[in-house]
């Protein structure tokens, strides 16, 4: 399976915006005009800015690959093959981000059957688990929403462009990318073998996230505690201004959030190298050999190339 998944962090924000609108309106405050439009503009204009820093190695990167003008050269596309990945792309992203908000709220009635009262009637550590069954929930969701966006992709794409596109896919991923389960049992890993490649991934992912972090702090409004003791009303005033603050912020700070992904990006190609060298001294000389087939020639990713879609900002 092929996918292009939307990331943990996505989940995980997702999740929080869900639930702050949840305290702020108050019960019954995901139904009918509950008011995701500002939340879905927030969240798409992250992930335009961000999408080079979301790089999960377990699944398939095809879609932002595309995005990048080093890769499009590669694979020698047409003008009208690129006319149509930009217009694919720019639509199933957005459905995408719809969807996703939509997965959200089912994630958070699931979690949180009893509503705001049920929330607000948790302990701190019952609130915390309750929020990561909901981001466990929402990429499970997720996930499948995103099934089919590398086949669309590749439709458009010659047989042989597909070939070489999956290549890249792995130089990119890296051998980290053995970390799937699917990838795993094609290789015949053993317990030990998964386990080791899987605290290597977790050095990555720790890694992602404090770029992802670094970016965060450096362009978007602190977090603020919502004071105690407000009215429903109050809480949906409450809401809506920081929603304002939030959308205002990366708007202005766009270019620069772009700017900075794109760099960190690169950092975390080479971190994803290096790790995956030590993904290869978990194997044996045959699966080595198994892997490297899945390479193709090596290919040099400029850290000073363009994105031609959207999503990635333009260039």
């Amino acid at each position: 399976m092929r996918l292009h998944a939307i990331s943990g962090w996505l989940a995980a924000t997702l999740a929080i915006t869900l639930s702050t609108m949840a305290l702020a309106q108050g019960p019954g405050g995901f139904g009918r005009g509950g008011g995701f439009g500002g939340p879905m503009m927030m969240m798409r204009g992250m992930g335009s800015a961000l999408a080079p820093v979301q790089v999960d190695p377990t699944r398939s990167n095809e879609a932002l690959l595309l995005q990048r003008n080093d890769v499009r050269s590669a694979l020698l596309l047409s003008g009208a093959q690129q006319q149509q990945l930009d217009q694919l792309i720019s639509q199933v992203q957005t459905n995408i981000m719809t969807q996703a908000m939509t997965a959200g709220r089912t994630a958070f009635q699931q979690t949180f059957k009893g509503g705001f009262k049920s929330m607000r009637g948790m302990s701190p550590q019952e609130r915390q688990s309750a929020f990561q069954q909901m981001r466990t929930s929402m990429q499970q969701q997720i996930n499948k929403i995103t099934d089919d966006q590398d086949k669309q992709l590749e439709s458009v794409l010659t047989p042989s462009q597909v070939a070489r596109l999956h290549q890249l896919d792995m130089q990119w991923r890296s051998a980290l990318a053995l970390a799937n389960p699917d990838m795993a049992k094609i290789f015949q890993l053993t317990p030990d073998q998964n386990t080791g490649i899987g605290k290597l991934l977790q050095q990555y992912r720790s890694q992602q996230q404090e770029q992802m972090r670094a970016i965060m702090q450096a362009n978007m409004p602190a977090p603020q505690q919502m004071p105690q003791g407000l009215s429903p009303q109050q809480r949906r005033q409450y809401f809506q201004q920081r929603m304002q603050q939030m959308q205002q912020q990366i708007q202005q700070n766009q270019g620069a959030m772009t700017d900075a992904a794109r760099k960190a990006a690169m950092t975390l190609l080479q971190v994803r190298q290096d790790l995956g060298k030590k993904v290869l001294a978990l194997l044996t000389p045959a699966e080595s050999a198994q892997w490297q087939k899945l390479l193709g020639a090596p290919f040099y990713f400029n850290p000073n190339s363009g994105y031609a879609a959207s999503t990635a900002g333009s260039s």
